[in-house]
């Protein structure tokens, strides 16, 4: 006699070795919820795979889906005592080239993102997770101002319009 939990596990093994036989047939709500419970896992599964990577920067906590890239110029300014903006663009594209060689290793799909002040890396993985490398866009692109338009006749301020030139750095050619 097959217990309540290992009938689920049949009904998901069969509809997954017989999508066609079972496409009108609704899944059980049970199935559904084991599904979705395994697909969380194989997620868990993939996040410990990433940060287990000897090359992958460790998150601020232990949930987190994304780690930052850039390494601040400590010793070099201000003293050594804090960071205040400043980035090691060197350090911060190696940290990049590095995690991104991680991912792709670990069958990441991988795809670049911008925002006006961040660049990410979004990779994901066959579980459908989605993990992303971000850094500061300043530390792989240079900001070029090509313009200011006046916004707000009755405050008079200018708004910069500007557009980034970002090298080419092989490794993150996607």
């Amino acid at each position: 006699m097959l217990s309540d939990r290992e009938k689920v596990i049949a009904e998901i093994w069969a509809r997954d070795t017989n999508p066609d036989l079972y496409a009108e047939i609704p899944e059980s709500k049970e199935a559904q919820e084991v599904r979705r419970r395994y697909n969380w896992c194989d997620q868990l599964n993939d996040l410990a795979r990433i940060y287990m990577h000897p090359d992958m920067q460790l998150p601020y906590g232990v949930g987190n889906r994304s780690v930052s890239a850039t390494e601040h110029d400590y010793l070099q300014r201000n003293g050594g005592c804090e960071a205040n903006g400043y980035v090691d663009e060197e350090a911060t594209k190696k940290n990049l080239a590095r995690m991104l060689r991680a991912l792709k290793s670990l069958g990441a799909k991988i795809e670049k993102e911008y925002s006006d002040s961040t660049f990410s890396i979004k990779a994901t993985f066959g579980s459908g997770l989605e993990f992303n490398v971000t850094t500061s866009r300043s530390a792989i692109c240079e900001k070029k101002v090509v313009d200011r338009v006046w916004v707000e006749p009755s405050k008079g301020h200018f708004r910069e319009v500007v557009e980034w030139e970002c090298e080419p750095v092989a490794l993150m050619d996607i």
